[in-house]
């Protein structure tokens, strides 16, 4: 079995054209449209850290609570992979690179010793290049076998859990006072997480596709 997921903190506008068994899962919002596929709330152990983590706190609750599917795909309330795009439902699907200089757009954007922290964190956990100057994989998408699945997230959430611990971030109220040490753009830069995962995902992207864990890999643009 393959389960679609269509991660949203809002109501969104749903592509008529779209065709896939698709499942939508909120951060505990309430939509009010009407909508084709059953309507999911997440609530898991991240709620304190719910805005910090963005579309990751769904992911976090389907990486928990889905024990039965074999591919799991990961879309965005505004990027869908089409399943018409699709040579078969069971594939390691990703969508293109951003071709920009990972760690250059990090610092232009962000504050890059958050990043460089990450880094640090992973070269403590696992032999990996983290080169990202060929670019990063966007928004969080994928869709992954069950073991990659567990695998990307087992990592994701091990490094950013210890970052938060390194900085005691419990709830958003301390990520938005740790960030307005350096920015005054505090909401847009208090979804921290969510930025960071990016970053920390195509690392693992780049070092499994190079060993090989995960091949044959469609690239489909959202």
């Amino acid at each position: 079995m393959t389960s679609l997921f269509i991660c949203t903190h809002k109501d969104f506008t749903f592509p008529s054209n779209l065709k896939g068994d698709y499942k939508i899962i909120t951060d505990g919002t309430d939509l009010q449209e009407e909508y084709p596929y059953p309507v999911i709330k997440a609530n898991n152990i991240l709620e304190p850290l719910k805005h910090s983590y963005s579309e990751l706190y769904q992911i976090y609750d389907i990486w928990q609570n889905d024990k039965y599917s074999n591919f799991i795909g990961i879309n965005h309330y505004r990027r869908f992979f089409d399943t018409q795009q699709f040579n078969e439902i069971n594939e390691t699907v990703l969508p293109p690179k951003m071709a920009f200089d990972g760690m250059n757009q990090y610092k232009n954007c962000h504050n890059i010793k958050d990043l460089e922290e990450c880094i640090e964190i992973i070269k403590g956990v696992a032999d990996y290049d983290t080169d990202i100057s060929d670019g990063i994989y966007p928004c969080n998408m994928s869709v992954l076998s069950r073991g990659d699945f567990d695998a990307y997230c087992f990592f994701m959430f091990g490094v950013l859990q210890e970052f938060a611990r390194r900085h005691n971030l419990h709830t958003d109220e301390d990520v938005r006072k740790y960030v307005s040490t350096w920015t005054n753009n505090v909401d847009y830069q208090s979804r921290l997480f969510g930025f960071l995962s990016e970053r920390i995902g195509t690392i693992w992207f780049n070092n499994n596709i190079e060993t090989a864990r995960i091949s044959n890999i469609k690239i489909i643009v959202p």
